[in-house]
């Protein structure tokens, strides 16, 4: 255990609110294909299941999911990572003084993660 140096918690919602940008990033798929923007029940699917079945959601016939997973695969998640919002416990939980937290605010780190 005393090797031990980062335990890391990966799961949806847990260490970031990631709603808008999900949002934007399958809004931005259906833009691709003349689509609308999700409805709200599309957008619990989405919410609540995979990327490829989500797809299969939004899209029904095969020959557009396929298209669809083919854009997705090579699309970058990158532009979304801004709309993601670290849940407000955390800052509290993993630092001891608020201003730590500031340091890795999107608007601080944007600039070194996009091209």
């Amino acid at each position: 255990m005393k090797n031990i140096k980062v335990v890391a918690f990966d799961c949806d919602g847990v260490l970031f609110n990631t709603e808008k940008a999900n949002k934007a990033y399958y809004n931005q798929v259906l833009n691709q294909f003349g689509l609308p923007v999700m409805t709200k029940e599309q957008f619990v699917f989405t919410q609540m299941n995979t990327v490829d079945q989500s797809l299969a959601y939004l899209f029904k016939d095969k020959t557009t999911l396929e298209a669809a997973q083919t854009f997705r695969k090579n699309m970058s998640y990158i532009p979304f990572l801004k709309f993601m919002e670290i849940e407000p416990y955390l800052e509290e939980y993993f630092f001891d003084q608020q201003d730590k937290a500031e340091a890795f605010r999107w608007e601080k780190i944007g600039k070194d993660i996009l091209p």
